[in-house]
């Protein structure tokens, strides 16, 4: 009934007077190429954009952050790496510049979702029916 609660809290002394943000984003993967057809030429791709922009600044290409790209590895080959670092900065976070309070602050990275095309969705999530997921989050 009862839950021990640890004091100092874990995360106060990670931060060691920092403050701690939280980076709420939107991840994005296609297999993509410079090409008129996929067929050559062809490349995984993830890109990330923050959570919480107004629509108009989504959608700039300067808000669209490139994370990784390969045309020899799978998006589920990319996808485990990242995950292992997106999981990292959720256990440990990690140290960045604020300017606008002229300090160090301690950010963690929250993925809120996954966006990509149906064909994408399937390998990812290993089903031929997007909305029949084997692999539910």
């Amino acid at each position: 009934m009862y839950q021990l609660v640890e004091l100092p809290n874990p995360w106060q002394t990670k931060a060691n007077g920092r403050i701690i943000r939280h980076f709420p984003v939107t991840l994005y993967s296609d297999d993509t190429s410079g090409n008129v057809s996929k067929k050559w030429n062809k490349h995984m791709s993830f890109y990330c954009t923050l959570l919480g922009l107004p629509p108009k600044l989504t959608n700039q290409e300067f808000n669209m952050h490139f994370i990784s790209t390969s045309n020899s590895a799978s998006a589920l080959e990319l996808g485990e790496y990242l995950i292992d670092r997106i999981n990292q900065s959720n256990t440990e976070g990690f140290e960045v510049y604020d300017a606008r309070s002229d300090s160090k602050v301690l950010v963690m990275m929250v993925v809120l979702c996954h966006l990509g095309d149906s064909p994408m969705h399937a390998e990812i999530w290993n089903t031929v029916n997007p909305t029949m997921t084997l692999n539910p989050c």
